[in-house]
């Protein structure tokens, strides 16, 4: 009897183990990437002296991992299954912030760190809001959403020179993962250019 019982857990710990997907059989997660348009027409055509340290982002608990933010509804917050971005969100958009403002050809440099205390300015940026917004009805569609607490200092005089806090939306065409990221990128590309006319105008 105990041989029999010994064989019949054997025998059901096997299938239990087969029943287990390999991990290649998994699905494997889409990787979506950003690439804002930065208008550089919308800028002086000489770079202004200013030397700007753009330090690690901030992020609001919640958006930063490398999972793509859905918001349901006001109290519920979803990802998009199986996609993803490259890395946690709050590298990868500071990766893009960086290179976006030393593409505008605005400034006498740009970095993740302080080059020059002459003529060198600190941004900091917190973001609030990089998610997808759900339709609530049948009539409605998705709205994609960037919000940024952004603070300009004069590094050489510790002298706070502006804080603002920036937004911009983009309505999603279709409920699909590559209409959604467009639209994602479209509004974060508006935010970025908002962002450099107002750094160099400080």
């Amino acid at each position: 009897m105990k041989t029999q019982l010994f064989f019949i857990l054997v025998f059901s710990l096997m299938l239990s183990a087969c029943s287990i997907p390999f991990k290649s059989d998994l699905p494997k997660a889409q990787v979506y990437r950003l690439s804002p348009f930065i208008d550089v027409n919308n800028v002086q055509h000489s770079a202004q002296p200013i030397h700007l340290y753009i330090p690690s982002v901030k992020m609001t608990p919640g958006l930063d991992s490398n999972k793509i933010v859905l918001v349901v509804n006001p109290q519920k917050q979803s990802h998009i299954a199986e996609s993803q971005w490259p890395d946690d969100l709050s590298v990868y958009l500071h990766s893009i912030i960086v290179d976006s403002f030393s593409a505008s050809h605005a400034f006498a440099s740009v970095s993740h760190r302080l080059l020059s205390k002459d003529q060198s300015y600190k941004l900091l940026i917190n973001v609030s809001s990089f998610e997808v917004e759900l339709p609530q009805s049948s009539v409605e569609k998705a709205i994609a959403r960037v919000v940024m607490n952004v603070t300009l200092v004069d590094s050489k005089k510790q002298q706070l020179i502006w804080s603002k806090r920036m937004s911009a939306s983009h309505i999603a065409k279709e409920m699909r993962t590559s209409e959604l990221i467009k639209a994602l990128n479209h509004a974060f590309g508006d935010t970025l250019n908002k962002l450099i006319q107002m750094v160099v105008g400080k």
